[in-house]
């Protein structure tokens, strides 16, 4: 073989190191050799396939409960890897996404082209990702053309990383992600899968591009504001606070949730102890959503919900690891309330529902506390709340 563009195959594979499947039915995830368990360390299982006739993650889903089929996934996997599975949401409504692993650096652009500074170019890969008939209709639908045929005449790996370095950000993302989802389609037919049309691939394209250059825009703008302090809910909405509570060094994991009115008084409360849930974002939508449903419960047509995690204002969620939940708490909240906010606050506009996750946390399994009203041991917490002045 020649020596054209090995180096983009080589960045590619640096690409497959940072990419994750987040499940949604499951269907499109490979058990074995797909990245879909949220772990550091590896996202493929650890447990060896051997003789294993299962093949999609799909077939590991109880049918009857729309979960995971416990008792399959325990026959199936290694203890290091039954955990991380159980802990991995199911949405068989959704369809499944491929996002990035490691989506607070969002560092791959660097280490991609690095690696292709590493190695000379094969004349094959030039043809793979630049020239053949198939791969030009995709370049064409995300309306790249001129990239592919300028990319198409070069030769020397330097002269690739040059162009795409000097790119704007929204070019550089979709080109990079253009060549991931191409590698990944050639690896499909590879392993006798039916080609996905072009317009399927421009979709996840586009879409994929766009989000991973959003996300945590909001994050970022959210972290500059001054500190903030709890305040009491406004025009009849009753105020949602929920926190979740987690501890990586004992795995103890909890949730809780307090109802307060326009004069900052608890209505009622809740919290109990969680199981399966991998880290402190998954616990808090867990909680948020418990805190909507005593909403419900109550009658409540106009609800605040004040989250220690990032407001839901576009689709970027969806490519996080618990996308799916926060799509099943929206779902939720549009169905049950009249009218709702849901909006961003930081631990310290949190600290009743802190206090009360961390009861939740110590609770027996499968054993809920409920309070109506004000819980006596955080009095204290609530009377700073209400005594403060507000920013």
């Amino acid at each position: 073989m020649s020596y054209t563009w090995r180096s983009i195959l080589k960045g590619i594979d640096v690409l497959n190191r940072g990419v994750i499947w987040r499940v949604g039915n499951g269907s499109s995830i490979n058990i074995w050799s797909d990245p879909w368990l949220p772990r550091e360390w590896s996202r493929k299982p650890m447990t060896p396939k051997g003789h294993n006739v299962l093949s999609r993650v799909e077939e590991l889903i109880d049918p009857a409960t729309g979960g995971w089929d416990n008792e399959l996934v325990r026959q199936t996997f290694w203890p290091q890897d039954v955990d991380i599975v159980l802990s991995t949401r199911v949405h068989h409504d959704l369809d499944d996404l491929v996002a990035w692993h490691y989506d607070k650096q969002r560092q791959f652009l660097g280490e991609c082209c690095w690696s292709i500074g590493a190695w000379r170019l094969i004349e094959d890969g030039g043809h793979l990702f630049f020239k053949c008939k198939h791969v030009k209709a995709v370049w064409q639908g995300v309306q790249m053309e001129d990239e592919q045929e300028l990319l198409a005449g070069k030769s020397l790996p330097l002269e690739v990383i040059q162009h795409i370095l000097q790119l704007n950000g929204e070019v550089q993302m979709k080109l990079v992600v253009l060549l991931w989802h191409w590698w990944n389609e050639r690896n499909r037919i590879r392993e006798e899968e039916k080609r996905r049309e072009s317009q399927d691939l421009i979709y996840l394209i586009q879409r994929n591009a766009e989000e991973f250059l959003n996300l945590g825009a909001t994050e970022e703008a959210c972290m500059s504001k001054p500190i903030q302090r709890w305040q009491k809910p406004t025009d009849d909405f009753v105020k949602i606070n929920s926190d979740g509570a987690f501890s990586a060094n004992t795995g103890e994991r909890g949730w809780g949730y307090v109802l307060r009115d326009g004069d900052g008084e608890v209505i009622c409360a809740g919290a109990g102890k969680l199981s399966h849930q991998t880290n402190a974002v998954q616990a808090e939508i867990r909680a948020c959503l418990q805190g909507a449903k005593g909403a419900a419960n109550l009658g409540i047509s106009k609800a605040a919900a004040n989250l220690g995690i990032m407001a839901m204002k576009d689709n970027s969620y969806r490519l996080l690891m618990v996308g799916g939940s926060i799509l099943e708490l929206k779902n939720f909240v549009s169905e049950n309330f009249a009218s709702s906010r849901v909006v961003y606050v930081p631990r310290s506009c949190n600290r009743v529902a802190h206090a009360i996750a961390a009861l939740g946390r110590m609770c027996p399994q499968e054993i809920d506390l409920a309070w109506n009203g004000l819980p006596s041991c955080i009095e204290e917490t609530v009377a700073g709340d209400i005594a403060e002045p507000f920013s």
